[in-house]
């Protein structure tokens, strides 16, 4: 009994180890880019806003929390399928990733940031069944940013890279199969799946993907689009609010395009501030976008909708309950 109370006490120092050297890497990291003299305060002198854009500013924070909290319902409503949750439980879980995966390489550990939030056994199904909601956002992100695509080369608008020598209906086509493609994935796909996991030879920790059903893969796709639109309409306000001279209209067409290409760059690379602020100015600056308002729109994006959240994870990881959140 002695070595059992021995085995816990020290089990419980590691974990609080663990969670503050998260919590300090988390924060080292936060600070590396937000104090980055040439892509970050450099530009305070520069910025330039319109009227009422504090309005629209704190409108953008409001709606982080919406974006969220939209997935923390969807990984609420995927890991139903292994344990029932509280939604305040999901929002934690899901801030919480977003802490470890800020430190891991290509966002890893955003998953076990959130598993970290359930019991030893459900951690393995409730990962597995999690990857759902990723792909339902990748599928989301690559049908806009095509249909984007689709609409800016029908406008003629000038675009970064020379492909206008790729015929219109060439994308019009990759549109339509991405979008049967979705369709398939979130109406047969179930059926599908659920034939190939009877096989005894898959591992049990698939299992849980025979909990996958029509009205699921509809559920978590909706949330998927409703988060995306809700990422573009942050991104347009931000636009507006710094008085970028785009068009909102114009910046509809092509955030969306922007938001396939940063998702088509290896996710380690995204993280580095700077890059994704390049992606948004070589799209947005031949539409007549002033560069250093369209890059401090993109930083206040990057600061609302990651590193607020982060921080906010951290604190949560900091005092999360031990039974819960076990890292180690």
């Amino acid at each position: 009994m002695q070595d059992m109370r021995h085995l816990v006490l020290h089990r419980s120092v590691w974990n609080k180890v663990l969670r503050w050297m998260v919590f300090a890497l988390a924060c080292a990291f936060l600070w590396s880019k937000l104090s980055d003299v040439q892509g970050t305060f450099a530009w305070g002198e520069h910025v330039r806003v319109t009227n009422g854009s504090a309005w629209l500013v704190l409108f953008v924070l409001a709606l982080a929390w919406l974006n969220w909290g939209l997935e923390a319902l969807k990984w609420r409503h995927l890991v139903a399928r292994v344990v029932r949750i509280s939604y305040s439980r999901a929002f934690r879980a899901t801030l919480t990733g977003t802490t470890i995966g800020l430190v891991t390489p290509n966002r890893t550990g955003e998953f076990l940031g959130r598993v970290s939030q359930l019991e030893p056994g459900q951690r393995t199904p409730a990962a597995v069944i999690g990857t759902l909601g990723g792909l339902a956002q990748l599928g989301v992100t690559v049908v806009a940013g095509l249909l984007g695509l689709v609409v800016m080369l029908g406008r003629g608008v000038p675009l970064p890279v020379d492909i206008q020598a790729i015929p219109l209906l060439a994308w019009e086509v990759a549109l339509l199969v991405a979008i049967l493609g979705a369709v398939f994935l979130f109406t047969v796909g179930p059926a599908v799946w659920r034939s190939v996991l009877t096989s005894k030879r898959i591992a049990s920790g698939l299992a849980v993907l025979r909990e996958v059903d029509a009205e699921l893969c509809l559920t978590i796709a909706s949330l998927s689009f409703l988060r995306y639109l809700v990422f573009l309409l942050q991104f347009v306000l931000l636009l507006l609010a710094f008085d970028t001279g785009i068009p909102w209209h114009m910046a509809l067409s092509c955030v969306p395009v922007i938001f396939l290409v940063t998702t088509i760059i290896p996710t380690a690379v995204l993280t580095e501030l700077g890059v994704r602020g390049s992606v948004a100015a070589a799209f947005l600056a031949p539409l007549a976008g002033d560069l250093i308002q369209v890059l401090m729109a993109s930083f206040v994006l990057w600061v609302i909708n990651l590193a607020l959240p982060a921080l906010a994870g951290g604190v949560l990881l900091l005092g999360g309950d031990q039974r819960r959140v076990a890292l180690a």
